[in-house]
């Protein structure tokens, strides 16, 4: 708390001390972002362009408008590497929030461009989509890393915040058969068809009930090849999570994962169900889904195939030898 008191106060001076001469060009500009009824986390960017090292940050986003309301702030990707703090005053009507970049250790934003802040916001029930939420700046202050001047009058743009209705994403299994001790396979395909939203990483539970299954294999496949792929067999069923760390998935439909079983127990279908299911956009924000389709999976007992076959054989056998005209 003190460290943040100095470094508000030391804005505040550099605000009302800064030499008219001393003033540079540099701007902060809030970003344009959009998020869904109900939802939360929603990112907003605030950039930065600086032509001088810059040492301190003070700014206040302003939202009049009981659609969205902010949650919380965190580092821009601009200050990784970087020895900084942030700190954020959310207004009791929560229609503002005020933000203050500083370091304690005297290190210093070299000149450059890029975000220093995201802002997350949560969108209330009763937003309507298709409504805008304007976004502006006051009290910008830049200060440089001596703390002696202001380099920034206050230069700034606002962004605007949509409220949009997001196509919701499922998951699908087909059904497939095996014989007792054999192995079969499961597809798994992912249908993502919203086109302003692509899929960075997605989990999911699939239980097979009774437990008659034991995991062979799975491995991303179609939409997903290339994408990282990870399983753990917990009590509840296969945890299966999928990521990608060169893209995301863009909107389409169709196969992600192939998971080989082996019919281990017990005979006829296996319900296979998602559950726990979690798919994410690439700010990490959850998607809406859709109702999933679940498959099955048949176990055949090999004594039951055997003795079908042999029965039928021997069916055919006495209609021939019996045939009237056969022992003419």
């Amino acid at each position: 708390m003190q460290r943040y008191l100095v470094g508000f106060l030391t804005l505040l001076v550099f605000a009302f001390t800064a030499p008219v001469a001393a003033i540079a060009q540099n701007s902060i500009d809030v970003q344009d972002a959009a998020g869904d009824p109900s939802s939360a986390g929603n990112i907003v960017r605030v950039n930065m362009t600086n032509d001088e090292d810059v040492g301190a940050v003070q700014f206040t986003v302003r939202n009049i408008s009981p659609d969205i309301e902010p949650m919380e702030v965190r580092l821009g990707e601009r200050f990784l590497g970087h020895n900084f703090t942030i700190s954020e005053n959310i207004f009791a009507d929560r229609d503002s929030v005020r933000i203050v970049i500083w370091s304690a250790t005297g290190d210093s934003l070299e000149a450059g461009d890029g975000t220093i802040a995201d802002v997350l916001y949560r969108v209330g029930p009763g937003a309507t989509p298709g409504n805008t939420v304007a976004l502006t700046l006051n009290e910008i202050v830049v200060s440089d890393p001596s703390g002696g001047e202001a380099i920034s009058d206050g230069t700034g743009s606002p962004g605007i915040f949509t409220i949009r209705t997001t196509l919701p994403s499922t998951l699908s299994a087909n059904a497939d058969t095996s014989n007792l001790g054999d192995n079969g396979l499961i597809v798994v395909s992912l249908d993502n068809q919203d086109p302003n939203r692509s899929v960075d990483a997605l989990q999911f539970t699939l239980a097979d009930t009774p437990n008659n299954l034991d995991l062979a294999g799975v491995t991303a496949v179609g939409r997903a090849s290339g994408f990282t792929i990870t399983t753990n067999e917990t009590e509840n069923g296969l945890l299966i999570a999928i990521f990608g760390l060169s893209g995301p998935l863009t909107p389409g439909i169709g196969p992600i994962a192939k998971i080989s079983y082996t019919a281990a127990r017990g005979e006829g279908a296996t319900p296979l169900n998602f559950t726990d299911v979690v798919i994410s956009d690439v700010d990490a924000i959850a998607m809406p889904q859709g109702t999933h389709t679940s498959g099955s999976f048949f176990v055949n007992h090999p004594q039951n195939s055997t003795a079908s076959s042999q029965l039928t054989f021997t069916t055919g056998c006495v209609s021939s030898c019996l045939n009237p005209l056969s022992l003419k």
